[in-house]
Protein backbone atom coordinates (compact mmCIF):
# COMPACT_ATOMS: atom_id res chain seq x y z
CA UNK A 1 0.00 0.00 0.00
CA UNK A 2 1.50 3.44 -0.80
CA UNK A 3 2.92 5.75 2.02
CA UNK A 4 0.12 7.72 1.35
CA UNK A 5 -2.59 5.41 2.53
CA UNK A 6 -0.67 3.69 5.36
CA UNK A 7 -3.49 3.48 8.23
CA UNK A 8 -2.76 5.10 11.44
CA UNK A 9 -2.64 1.64 13.65
CA UNK A 10 -3.22 2.02 17.65
CA UNK A 11 -2.04 -1.96 18.60
CA UNK A 12 0.38 -3.12 20.75
CA UNK A 13 3.68 -3.37 19.05
CA UNK A 14 3.61 -7.39 18.20
CA UNK A 15 0.82 -6.99 16.60
CA UNK A 16 1.15 -4.18 14.03
CA UNK A 17 3.01 -6.13 10.93
CA UNK A 18 0.39 -8.85 10.83
CA UNK A 19 -2.53 -6.08 11.16
CA UNK A 20 -0.44 -4.42 8.10
CA UNK A 21 -0.19 -7.55 6.52
CA UNK A 22 -4.02 -7.86 6.23
CA UNK A 23 -4.54 -4.39 3.94
CA UNK A 24 -2.46 -6.54 1.31
CA UNK A 25 -6.22 -8.93 1.14
CA UNK A 26 -8.13 -5.48 -0.35
CA UNK A 27 -6.16 -4.28 -3.10
CA UNK A 28 -8.70 -3.22 -5.38
CA UNK A 29 -10.62 -0.99 -2.42
CA UNK A 30 -7.35 0.63 -1.63
CA UNK A 31 -8.19 3.97 -2.14
CA UNK A 32 -11.16 4.19 -0.07
CA UNK A 33 -8.41 2.77 2.93
CA UNK A 34 -7.34 6.06 2.37
CA UNK A 35 -6.63 7.79 6.13
CA UNK A 36 -8.21 5.30 8.33
CA UNK A 37 -7.25 4.30 11.35
CA UNK A 38 -6.97 0.51 12.99
CA UNK A 39 -7.47 0.08 16.57
CA UNK A 40 -6.25 -3.30 17.85
CA UNK A 41 -7.45 -4.55 21.61
CA UNK A 42 -6.19 -8.02 23.02
CA UNK A 43 -8.41 -9.36 25.19
CA UNK A 44 -8.96 -12.93 26.95
CA UNK A 45 -7.65 -15.55 23.54
CA UNK A 46 -9.90 -12.89 21.21
CA UNK A 47 -8.59 -9.36 19.84
CA UNK A 48 -10.99 -7.02 18.58
CA UNK A 49 -10.10 -4.05 15.84
CA UNK A 50 -11.96 -1.50 15.13
CA UNK A 51 -11.59 0.42 11.13
CA UNK A 52 -12.82 4.03 11.49
CA UNK A 53 -12.21 6.70 8.35
CA UNK A 54 -14.44 8.90 6.20
CA UNK A 55 -17.02 6.10 5.58
CA UNK A 56 -17.93 5.02 9.18
CA UNK A 57 -16.78 2.63 11.47
CA UNK A 58 -16.55 -1.32 11.39
CA UNK A 59 -15.50 -3.75 14.10
CA UNK A 60 -14.33 -7.37 13.73
CA UNK A 61 -13.50 -10.17 16.32
CA UNK A 62 -11.90 -13.08 16.01
CA UNK A 63 -11.41 -15.60 19.25
CA UNK A 64 -9.39 -18.79 20.36
CA UNK A 65 -11.75 -21.52 20.80
CA UNK A 66 -9.35 -23.86 22.30
CA UNK A 67 -6.82 -21.50 23.93
CA UNK A 68 -5.50 -23.86 25.93
CA UNK A 69 -5.60 -27.61 24.16
CA UNK A 70 -2.15 -29.03 24.59
CA UNK A 71 -3.06 -30.32 20.52
CA UNK A 72 -2.03 -26.74 19.79
CA UNK A 73 2.53 -27.03 19.25
CA UNK A 74 4.65 -24.64 20.72
CA UNK A 75 4.79 -22.64 17.09
CA UNK A 76 1.09 -22.49 17.16
CA UNK A 77 0.77 -20.88 20.44
CA UNK A 78 3.40 -18.33 19.37
CA UNK A 79 1.92 -17.26 16.18
CA UNK A 80 -1.91 -17.17 17.89
CA UNK A 81 -2.17 -13.63 18.90
CA UNK A 82 -1.36 -12.19 15.26
CA UNK A 83 -3.34 -14.32 13.39
CA UNK A 84 -5.91 -13.57 15.72
CA UNK A 85 -4.75 -9.55 14.90
CA UNK A 86 -4.96 -10.15 10.89
CA UNK A 87 -8.40 -11.71 11.26
CA UNK A 88 -10.51 -9.13 13.21
CA UNK A 89 -8.71 -6.48 11.40
CA UNK A 90 -9.87 -8.55 7.94
CA UNK A 91 -13.23 -8.63 9.60
CA UNK A 92 -13.54 -5.25 10.34
CA UNK A 93 -11.75 -4.01 7.03
CA UNK A 94 -14.82 -6.29 5.12
CA UNK A 95 -17.47 -4.52 6.81
CA UNK A 96 -15.63 -1.13 6.47
CA UNK A 97 -15.21 -1.59 2.40
CA UNK A 98 -18.14 -3.91 1.90
CA UNK A 99 -15.75 -6.63 0.40
CA UNK A 100 -16.97 -10.07 1.07
CA UNK A 101 -14.25 -12.12 2.08
CA UNK A 102 -15.05 -15.61 2.18
CA UNK A 103 -11.24 -16.93 3.31
CA UNK A 104 -10.81 -14.58 5.65
CA UNK A 105 -7.37 -14.13 6.84
CA UNK A 106 -5.77 -16.73 4.61
CA UNK A 107 -3.33 -15.73 1.69
CA UNK A 108 -1.96 -18.76 0.53
CA UNK A 109 -2.66 -21.46 -1.99
CA UNK A 110 -3.81 -24.29 -0.63
CA UNK A 111 -6.34 -23.74 2.56
CA UNK A 112 -6.85 -27.23 2.42
CA UNK A 113 -3.29 -27.80 3.62
CA UNK A 114 -4.20 -26.16 6.73
CA UNK A 115 -7.39 -28.44 7.46
CA UNK A 116 -5.57 -31.51 7.13
CA UNK A 117 -2.72 -29.84 9.40
CA UNK A 118 -5.33 -29.23 12.08
CA UNK A 119 -7.07 -33.35 11.49
CA UNK A 120 -3.04 -34.22 12.05
CA UNK A 121 -3.16 -32.66 15.36
CA UNK A 122 -6.47 -34.41 16.81
CA UNK A 123 -9.26 -31.71 15.50
CA UNK A 124 -12.16 -33.63 14.46
CA UNK A 125 -13.66 -32.03 11.54
CA UNK A 126 -16.09 -30.28 13.24
CA UNK A 127 -13.37 -28.78 15.83
CA UNK A 128 -11.59 -28.03 12.38
CA UNK A 129 -14.24 -26.33 11.20
CA UNK A 130 -14.90 -23.90 14.03
CA UNK A 131 -11.13 -23.15 14.25
CA UNK A 132 -11.22 -21.80 11.00
CA UNK A 133 -14.17 -19.73 11.24
CA UNK A 134 -12.77 -18.34 14.72
CA UNK A 135 -9.10 -17.76 14.38
CA UNK A 136 -8.83 -17.09 10.02
CA UNK A 137 -12.63 -16.27 9.57
CA UNK A 138 -12.94 -18.61 6.96
CA UNK A 139 -16.82 -18.36 6.17
CA UNK A 140 -19.13 -21.41 6.79
CA UNK A 141 -19.74 -22.05 2.98
CA UNK A 142 -15.70 -22.46 2.34
CA UNK A 143 -15.18 -24.79 5.61
CA UNK A 144 -18.08 -27.12 4.17
CA UNK A 145 -15.79 -26.94 1.06
CA UNK A 146 -12.47 -27.91 2.17
CA UNK A 147 -14.52 -30.40 4.61
CA UNK A 148 -16.06 -32.27 1.29
CA UNK A 149 -12.42 -32.07 -0.57
CA UNK A 150 -10.49 -33.25 2.82
CA UNK A 151 -13.11 -36.64 2.76
CA UNK A 152 -13.39 -37.13 -1.02
CA UNK A 153 -8.61 -36.70 -0.86
CA UNK A 154 -8.66 -39.02 2.11
CA UNK A 155 -10.36 -42.18 0.44
CA UNK A 156 -8.17 -41.47 -3.29
CA UNK A 157 -4.90 -40.64 -2.11
CA UNK A 158 -2.25 -42.26 0.13
CA UNK A 159 1.23 -41.62 0.99
CA UNK A 160 3.15 -43.65 -1.13
CA UNK A 161 6.88 -43.10 -1.37
CA UNK A 162 7.27 -46.31 -3.95
CA UNK A 163 5.56 -44.27 -6.53
CA UNK A 164 5.59 -40.71 -7.93
CA UNK A 165 4.10 -37.80 -10.59
CA UNK A 166 5.52 -36.98 -13.40
CA UNK A 167 4.97 -33.61 -14.87
CA UNK A 168 6.16 -32.41 -18.60
CA UNK A 169 6.22 -28.55 -19.44
CA UNK A 170 6.13 -27.66 -23.45
CA UNK A 171 6.24 -23.71 -23.09
CA UNK A 172 4.96 -22.65 -26.28
CA UNK A 173 1.80 -21.46 -27.43
CA UNK A 174 -0.18 -19.82 -30.65
CA UNK A 175 -0.51 -16.83 -28.69
CA UNK A 176 -0.25 -15.27 -25.46
CA UNK A 177 -3.94 -14.96 -23.71
CA UNK A 178 -3.65 -11.35 -21.55
CA UNK A 179 -4.26 -13.13 -18.29
CA UNK A 180 -1.63 -15.58 -18.81
CA UNK A 181 1.03 -15.70 -16.36
CA UNK A 182 2.39 -19.82 -17.01
CA UNK A 183 5.53 -20.14 -19.24
CA UNK A 184 4.39 -19.77 -22.77
CA UNK A 185 6.08 -18.37 -25.24
CA UNK A 186 4.44 -17.20 -28.72
CA UNK A 187 5.65 -19.57 -31.50
CA UNK A 188 5.64 -16.76 -34.16
CA UNK A 189 8.65 -15.03 -31.72
CA UNK A 190 9.90 -17.70 -30.59
CA UNK A 191 9.98 -21.15 -32.75
CA UNK A 192 13.43 -21.09 -33.74
CA UNK A 193 13.93 -21.76 -29.72
CA UNK A 194 11.33 -25.05 -30.52
CA UNK A 195 13.91 -27.59 -31.97
CA UNK A 196 17.20 -27.39 -29.67
CA UNK A 197 14.26 -26.88 -26.59
CA UNK A 198 12.81 -30.28 -27.70
CA UNK A 199 16.48 -32.10 -28.15
CA UNK A 200 17.09 -30.82 -24.16
CA UNK A 201 13.87 -31.82 -23.35
CA UNK A 202 13.92 -35.60 -25.04
CA UNK A 203 17.26 -36.17 -23.15
CA UNK A 204 16.09 -35.46 -19.99
CA UNK A 205 12.77 -37.91 -20.35
CA UNK A 206 15.21 -40.45 -21.41
CA UNK A 207 17.62 -40.17 -18.34
CA UNK A 208 14.52 -39.52 -16.18
CA UNK A 209 12.78 -43.01 -17.46
CA UNK A 210 16.06 -45.16 -17.29
CA UNK A 211 16.34 -43.28 -13.81
CA UNK A 212 12.80 -44.79 -12.89
CA UNK A 213 13.54 -48.12 -14.31
CA UNK A 214 16.57 -48.47 -12.37
CA UNK A 215 15.56 -47.59 -9.02
CA UNK A 216 12.19 -49.61 -9.30
CA UNK A 217 10.24 -46.24 -9.13
CA UNK A 218 6.58 -46.43 -9.85
CA UNK A 219 5.15 -43.07 -12.17
CA UNK A 220 1.49 -43.33 -10.90
CA UNK A 221 0.50 -39.95 -13.17
CA UNK A 222 1.81 -38.16 -15.63
CA UNK A 223 0.51 -34.42 -16.42
CA UNK A 224 1.73 -32.66 -20.06
CA UNK A 225 0.94 -28.87 -19.34
CA UNK A 226 2.32 -25.82 -20.58
CA UNK A 227 2.08 -23.37 -22.48
CA UNK A 228 0.00 -25.47 -24.97
CA UNK A 229 1.57 -28.83 -25.61
CA UNK A 230 -0.84 -29.54 -28.66
CA UNK A 231 1.04 -26.50 -30.17
CA UNK A 232 3.36 -29.33 -31.49
CA UNK A 233 3.39 -31.44 -34.68
CA UNK A 234 2.07 -34.51 -34.08
CA UNK A 235 5.35 -36.42 -34.70
CA UNK A 236 6.86 -34.43 -31.67
CA UNK A 237 4.25 -35.26 -29.27
CA UNK A 238 5.05 -38.85 -30.66
CA UNK A 239 8.28 -38.80 -29.64
CA UNK A 240 7.85 -37.10 -26.51
CA UNK A 241 5.26 -39.69 -25.61
CA UNK A 242 8.01 -42.31 -26.59
CA UNK A 243 10.38 -41.84 -23.86
CA UNK A 244 8.01 -41.98 -21.07
CA UNK A 245 7.28 -44.35 -18.52
CA UNK A 246 4.30 -46.71 -18.15
CA UNK A 247 1.48 -45.09 -15.79
CA UNK A 248 -1.95 -45.51 -14.48
CA UNK A 249 -2.99 -41.88 -15.23
CA UNK A 250 -2.21 -39.95 -18.75
CA UNK A 251 -3.22 -36.48 -19.03
CA UNK A 252 -2.47 -33.96 -21.96
CA UNK A 253 -3.42 -30.46 -21.18
CA UNK A 254 -4.63 -29.33 -24.73
CA UNK A 255 -5.60 -26.34 -23.63
CA UNK A 256 -6.40 -24.24 -26.87
CA UNK A 257 -9.12 -25.57 -29.09
CA UNK A 258 -7.32 -24.03 -32.25
CA UNK A 259 -4.36 -26.54 -31.80
CA UNK A 260 -6.31 -29.63 -31.32
CA UNK A 261 -6.69 -31.72 -34.87
CA UNK A 262 -7.46 -35.45 -35.79
CA UNK A 263 -3.65 -36.44 -36.35
CA UNK A 264 -2.55 -35.43 -32.54
CA UNK A 265 -5.22 -36.87 -31.44
CA UNK A 266 -4.41 -39.89 -32.72
CA UNK A 267 -1.13 -39.97 -31.85
CA UNK A 268 -2.52 -39.28 -27.92
CA UNK A 269 -4.80 -42.47 -28.45
CA UNK A 270 -2.22 -44.54 -29.34
CA UNK A 271 0.40 -43.68 -26.37
CA UNK A 272 -2.53 -44.25 -24.11
CA UNK A 273 -3.78 -40.93 -23.20
CA UNK A 274 -6.83 -40.94 -21.17
CA UNK A 275 -7.45 -37.52 -20.00
CA UNK A 276 -7.22 -34.15 -21.92
CA UNK A 277 -7.62 -30.44 -21.29
CA UNK A 278 -9.80 -29.00 -24.08
CA UNK A 279 -10.65 -24.76 -22.70
CA UNK A 280 -12.56 -22.25 -24.51
CA UNK A 281 -12.36 -20.19 -20.92
CA UNK A 282 -15.70 -19.08 -21.55
CA UNK A 283 -17.99 -18.93 -25.10
CA UNK A 284 -18.65 -15.53 -25.65
CA UNK A 285 -17.28 -14.59 -28.98
CA UNK A 286 -16.41 -10.98 -27.81
CA UNK A 287 -14.67 -12.03 -24.88
CA UNK A 288 -12.83 -14.36 -26.25
CA UNK A 289 -10.94 -11.73 -28.75
CA UNK A 290 -10.62 -9.06 -26.39
CA UNK A 291 -8.32 -11.83 -23.71
CA UNK A 292 -6.09 -12.42 -27.42
CA UNK A 293 -7.77 -16.14 -27.65
CA UNK A 294 -7.08 -16.35 -31.33
CA UNK A 295 -9.64 -19.24 -31.96
CA UNK A 296 -13.48 -19.16 -31.73
CA UNK A 297 -16.58 -21.47 -30.78
CA UNK A 298 -16.61 -23.37 -33.39
CA UNK A 299 -13.25 -24.06 -33.07
CA UNK A 300 -13.79 -25.40 -29.49
CA UNK A 301 -16.54 -27.24 -30.66
CA UNK A 302 -15.26 -28.77 -33.37
CA UNK A 303 -11.70 -29.79 -31.18
CA UNK A 304 -14.85 -31.65 -28.69
CA UNK A 305 -16.11 -33.69 -30.98
CA UNK A 306 -12.50 -34.66 -31.99
CA UNK A 307 -12.05 -35.65 -29.01
CA UNK A 308 -15.25 -37.38 -28.45
CA UNK A 309 -14.85 -39.02 -31.95
CA UNK A 310 -11.16 -40.65 -31.21
CA UNK A 311 -11.93 -41.84 -27.87
CA UNK A 312 -9.88 -40.10 -25.52
CA UNK A 313 -12.08 -41.52 -22.13
CA UNK A 314 -11.86 -37.91 -20.25
CA UNK A 315 -12.46 -34.95 -21.21
CA UNK A 316 -11.68 -31.33 -18.81
CA UNK A 317 -13.36 -28.37 -19.75
CA UNK A 318 -11.68 -25.42 -18.16
CA UNK A 319 -13.47 -22.07 -17.61
CA UNK A 320 -12.77 -18.56 -15.76
CA UNK A 321 -15.32 -16.20 -14.12
CA UNK A 322 -14.75 -12.71 -13.32
CA UNK A 323 -13.31 -12.22 -17.12
CA UNK A 324 -14.05 -8.43 -18.60
CA UNK A 325 -17.01 -7.34 -19.96
CA UNK A 326 -18.81 -10.42 -18.89
CA UNK A 327 -21.65 -10.67 -16.18
CA UNK A 328 -23.31 -13.66 -13.93
CA UNK A 329 -25.68 -14.24 -17.18
CA UNK A 330 -22.95 -14.68 -19.60
CA UNK A 331 -21.13 -17.35 -16.70
CA UNK A 332 -24.32 -19.12 -16.74
CA UNK A 333 -24.65 -19.29 -20.97
CA UNK A 334 -21.21 -20.64 -20.90
CA UNK A 335 -22.27 -23.42 -18.42
CA UNK A 336 -25.20 -24.52 -19.68
CA UNK A 337 -23.88 -24.95 -23.33
CA UNK A 338 -20.56 -27.06 -21.49
CA UNK A 339 -22.83 -29.04 -19.39
CA UNK A 340 -24.98 -29.79 -22.51
CA UNK A 341 -21.55 -31.27 -23.73
CA UNK A 342 -21.22 -34.42 -20.66
CA UNK A 343 -17.65 -33.46 -19.94
CA UNK A 344 -16.42 -36.15 -17.57
CA UNK A 345 -14.33 -32.62 -15.65
CA UNK A 346 -14.67 -29.06 -15.41
CA UNK A 347 -12.49 -26.73 -13.92
CA UNK A 348 -13.99 -23.02 -12.73
CA UNK A 349 -11.05 -20.51 -12.20
CA UNK A 350 -11.38 -17.06 -10.96
CA UNK A 351 -9.35 -14.33 -12.71
CA UNK A 352 -6.35 -13.80 -10.71
CA UNK A 353 -4.23 -10.32 -11.46
CA UNK A 354 -0.99 -11.91 -12.26
CA UNK A 355 2.11 -9.90 -12.17
CA UNK A 356 3.54 -11.83 -15.46
CA UNK A 357 0.55 -11.22 -17.36
CA UNK A 358 0.60 -9.19 -20.30
CA UNK A 359 -2.44 -6.48 -18.49
CA UNK A 360 -1.48 -6.32 -15.28
CA UNK A 361 0.05 -2.70 -15.37
CA UNK A 362 -3.69 -1.90 -16.82
CA UNK A 363 -5.82 -3.71 -15.16
CA UNK A 364 -8.24 -0.82 -14.06
CA UNK A 365 -8.84 0.18 -17.44
CA UNK A 366 -10.20 -3.41 -17.98
CA UNK A 367 -13.94 -3.90 -17.87
CA UNK A 368 -13.66 -6.18 -15.08
CA UNK A 369 -17.04 -7.17 -13.36
CA UNK A 370 -17.90 -6.22 -10.14
CA UNK A 371 -16.56 -8.84 -6.78
CA UNK A 372 -20.75 -9.43 -6.16
CA UNK A 373 -21.14 -10.35 -9.72
CA UNK A 374 -17.79 -12.19 -9.74
CA UNK A 375 -19.32 -14.23 -6.26
CA UNK A 376 -22.55 -14.95 -8.47
CA UNK A 377 -20.91 -16.58 -10.88
CA UNK A 378 -18.93 -18.74 -9.18
CA UNK A 379 -21.89 -19.88 -6.69
CA UNK A 380 -24.01 -19.78 -9.75
CA UNK A 381 -21.58 -22.21 -11.67
CA UNK A 382 -20.75 -24.52 -8.12
CA UNK A 383 -24.56 -25.40 -8.18
CA UNK A 384 -24.95 -25.85 -11.46
CA UNK A 385 -22.19 -28.39 -11.54
CA UNK A 386 -23.02 -30.23 -8.62
CA UNK A 387 -26.81 -30.60 -9.72
CA UNK A 388 -25.02 -32.20 -13.03
CA UNK A 389 -23.15 -34.25 -11.24
CA UNK A 390 -19.84 -33.36 -10.78
CA UNK A 391 -18.35 -32.34 -7.05
CA UNK A 392 -15.58 -30.29 -6.73
CA UNK A 393 -12.16 -32.65 -5.37
CA UNK A 394 -9.24 -30.39 -5.51
CA UNK A 395 -8.72 -26.21 -4.95
CA UNK A 396 -6.09 -23.87 -5.00
CA UNK A 397 -5.99 -19.52 -4.80
CA UNK A 398 -3.94 -16.80 -5.94
CA UNK A 399 -3.06 -13.58 -5.13
CA UNK A 400 -5.01 -11.02 -6.13
CA UNK A 401 -8.39 -13.55 -7.15
CA UNK A 402 -10.88 -11.47 -8.13
CA UNK A 403 -13.43 -11.32 -5.30
CA UNK A 404 -10.88 -13.06 -3.35
CA UNK A 405 -12.22 -16.60 -4.42
CA UNK A 406 -10.62 -19.76 -5.71
CA UNK A 407 -10.09 -22.11 -8.47
CA UNK A 408 -12.23 -25.39 -7.93
CA UNK A 409 -11.86 -28.56 -10.06
CA UNK A 410 -15.32 -30.32 -10.22
CA UNK A 411 -15.42 -34.14 -11.45
CA UNK A 412 -18.14 -36.96 -11.74
CA UNK A 413 -17.80 -39.37 -9.03
CA UNK A 414 -14.19 -41.84 -10.48
CA UNK A 415 -13.52 -39.54 -12.69
CA UNK A 416 -10.66 -37.20 -10.65
CA UNK A 417 -7.80 -36.33 -11.69
CA UNK A 418 -5.01 -38.17 -9.16
CA UNK A 419 -2.71 -35.84 -10.55
CA UNK A 420 -4.11 -32.46 -9.81
CA UNK A 421 -4.82 -33.55 -6.17
CA UNK A 422 -1.18 -34.80 -5.40
CA UNK A 423 0.43 -31.45 -7.29
CA UNK A 424 -1.66 -29.18 -5.46
CA UNK A 425 -1.86 -30.75 -1.85
CA UNK A 426 1.90 -31.61 -2.20
CA UNK A 427 0.98 -35.20 -1.02
CA UNK A 428 3.89 -37.04 -3.21
CA UNK A 429 6.46 -36.50 -5.11
CA UNK A 430 6.35 -34.82 -8.90
CA UNK A 431 8.70 -34.93 -11.24
CA UNK A 432 8.98 -31.85 -13.26
CA UNK A 433 10.58 -32.12 -16.57
CA UNK A 434 11.03 -29.26 -19.31
CA UNK A 435 11.09 -25.10 -19.04
CA UNK A 436 9.53 -23.63 -16.30
CA UNK A 437 8.87 -27.16 -14.51
CA UNK A 438 9.17 -27.53 -10.15
CA UNK A 439 10.16 -30.71 -9.00
CA UNK A 440 8.74 -31.32 -5.64
CA UNK A 441 10.69 -33.84 -3.46
CA UNK A 442 8.04 -34.68 -0.68
CA UNK A 443 10.02 -36.51 2.42
CA UNK A 444 10.30 -35.45 5.58
CA UNK A 445 10.60 -31.53 3.92
CA UNK A 446 9.39 -31.04 0.38
CA UNK A 447 13.01 -29.71 -1.28
CA UNK A 448 12.01 -28.23 -4.82
CA UNK A 449 14.26 -28.24 -7.82
CA UNK A 450 12.49 -25.64 -10.46
CA UNK A 451 13.69 -25.47 -14.34
CA UNK A 452 14.89 -22.08 -15.96
CA UNK A 453 11.11 -20.71 -17.83
CA UNK A 454 13.40 -19.95 -20.93
CA UNK A 455 13.96 -22.42 -23.35
CA UNK A 456 17.24 -21.95 -24.61
CA UNK A 457 18.50 -21.73 -20.71
CA UNK A 458 16.86 -24.38 -19.87
CA UNK A 459 18.66 -26.55 -22.67
CA UNK A 460 21.80 -25.15 -21.60
CA UNK A 461 21.47 -26.26 -18.07
CA UNK A 462 19.53 -29.43 -18.63
CA UNK A 463 22.35 -31.86 -17.15
CA UNK A 464 23.25 -29.95 -14.16
CA UNK A 465 19.36 -29.89 -13.43
CA UNK A 466 18.60 -33.26 -14.07
CA UNK A 467 21.62 -34.29 -11.58
CA UNK A 468 20.06 -32.07 -8.90
CA UNK A 469 16.58 -33.90 -9.25
CA UNK A 470 18.52 -37.47 -9.38
CA UNK A 471 20.32 -36.66 -6.01
CA UNK A 472 17.05 -35.36 -4.19
CA UNK A 473 15.59 -38.53 -5.11
CA UNK A 474 17.74 -40.71 -4.57
CA UNK A 475 17.60 -39.76 -0.74
CA UNK A 476 14.16 -40.39 -1.40
CA UNK A 477 14.46 -43.54 -2.30
CA UNK A 478 17.20 -44.54 -0.65
CA UNK A 479 18.50 -47.05 -3.06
Amino acid sequence: MPDSLTPIIEAPAELRTTILSALNIFPRSSARLSGIKIKATKRDNSVEVVVSGVEGEAVGIAKDPFPTDKRWSTNDIARRWGELAKTASVKALSVYTGENLYWGSLEGVRPSNLWRLLRQRGFSNQETELILNSIYGVATEKTQLLKELYLKQEKMVFADNNSISLYIGIPFCPTRCAYCSFTAYPLKTHGHLKKPYLEALYYELAELRDYFVQKRVAVKSIYIGGGTPTALEAEELRQIFSLLPETEEFTVEAGRPDTIDRAKLLVMKEAKVDRISVNPQTLKESTLKLIGRKHTIEDFYKAVDLVREIGIPVMNIDLIAGLPGENAEDMDNTLERILALKPENVTVHTLAAKRASTWYKELDRWPLPSSLETEKMVVNAANKLNQAGLHPYYLYRQRHMAANLENVGYALEGQECYYNIVMIEELNTVVGAGAGASTRVVNQAIERIVNPKCPATYANRVADLLNAKKNNLDRLFLV
